[in-house]
């Protein structure tokens, strides 16, 4: 039982732990994707107005206003694409995964031979209750086949002890 206990313990440790690791990755993400939001929204207030500003002289404004859009969706995607490379801890989510089925695994084979070890006692016990049942319904005729084999048995004791009182 106490390696079940043990077994559980370590199944709830790797849980615990996958959970923590999938919460920093997560939350580190988030912050990337802030930041690069925050920096896109500054990218394109900033960067768009200088851009076009000096663009609008060379190419004309149209031109000028299309290099200035692609230039700042350019800058959101890479971020992104780093915000999605960040904290990736694959490994380390891939052997605590292993460990936790292995936990799991060996606490369900612990759970069926409990199961088994239940069930067959559960038999015993119905075995001992109709061998009782069939004694209690059949005492009679049981009693009194028995009966004069224990009055027998009662004469011969009494005999014994009034032979030994009488050598003594």
């Amino acid at each position: 039982m106490a390696d079940t206990i043990s077994k559980l313990h370590i199944l709830i440790r790797s849980e615990i732990v996958l959970l923590r690791l999938q919460r920093k990755r997560v939350a580190a993400r988030t912050a990337y994707k802030i930041v690069a939001a925050f920096f896109l929204l500054l990218a394109i207030g900033m960067f768009t107005f200088a851009s076009y500003l000096v663009l609008a002289e060379s190419f004309g404004v149209p031109t000028a206003a299309f290099i200035v859009a692609l230039a700042d969706a350019l800058i959101a995607v890479v971020l992104y694409l780093i915000s999605q490379k960040v904290c990736s801890n694959a490994e380390q989510e891939k052997m605590i995964q292993e460990v936790r089925q292995i936990a799991v695994n060996e606490v369900t084979t612990d759970l069926e031979k409990i199961k088994h070890e239940f069930d067959g006692l559960s038999e015993e016990v119905r075995n001992i209750y109709g061998n009782i049942a069939a004694v209690i319904s059949g005492s009679s005729s049981l009693i009194s086949s028995v009966l004069p084999i224990l009055g027998l048995l009662a004469s011969t004791t009494k005999r014994e002890k009034h032979k030994n009182k009488g050598q003594e």
